[in-house]
């Protein structure tokens, strides 16, 4: 198949459509060769993208509307940047209030004793009070894996006990059975 004449023009309209260097007119034509029935295969992604583009195009007049309020909203800051800021009498006090209420919160937890900041215990007193702590708790863990020891003897001679039972029983029911059906 041969190319269409105008596959140059259109060439050098998307390379500069890329480059966003197209003027309006030059677009409306990009658009009118890129909708041509008999347009190359090799612009078919082309024309998907540039008719994905101009089924979002912002209304006629968007962007002169938009240009006119960034221009009003600098204008409107430029009013008021040689403004000072006023405070009123009632601020300034309000504020200084809060300062000194903050302040007194924290030199009141700076300088307020801790109990942990320090003991009238000498060293060896320390030592000794950490030593029957330590103490205890041994002996309290020791109580307890006793306790356990004595819990799994009680267990195994259970288990023992209840084994011996279930095979005199298997035992006694095995020699009744033949008596039984002797008996019928």
């Amino acid at each position: 198949m041969t190319n269409p004449p105008y596959t140059g023009r259109l060439r050098t309209l998307l390379d500069r459509y890329y480059a966003a260097a197209t003027s309006p007119a030059e677009e409306n034509e990009l658009r009118s060769l890129l909708a041509s029935p008999d347009l190359p295969e090799e612009f078919r992604e082309d024309r998907e993208m540039m008719a994905h583009l101009t089924s979002v195009l912002p209304p006629d007049g968007f962007e002169e509307r938009l240009a006119a309020g960034i221009d009003s909203l600098a204008a409107s800051e430029g009013d008021t940047a040689g403004k000072r800021l006023r405070f009123s009498r009632p601020m300034l006090w309000g504020a200084a209030a809060s300062l000194l209420i903050g302040l007194g919160f924290g030199l009141s937890a700076i300088l307020r004793p801790h109990p942990l900041q320090g003991s009238d215990l000498t060293p060896e007193e320390t030592y000794a009070q950490t030593r029957m702590a330590l103490l205890t708790f041994a002996e309290a863990l020791n109580r307890g894996y006793e306790g356990l020891e004595q819990a799994e003897i009680t267990t195994e001679n259970a288990t023992q006990k209840a084994m011996e039972m279930l095979t005199l029983i298997a035992s006694d029911t095995s020699t009744e059975q033949p008596a039984r059906l002797t008996s019928r």
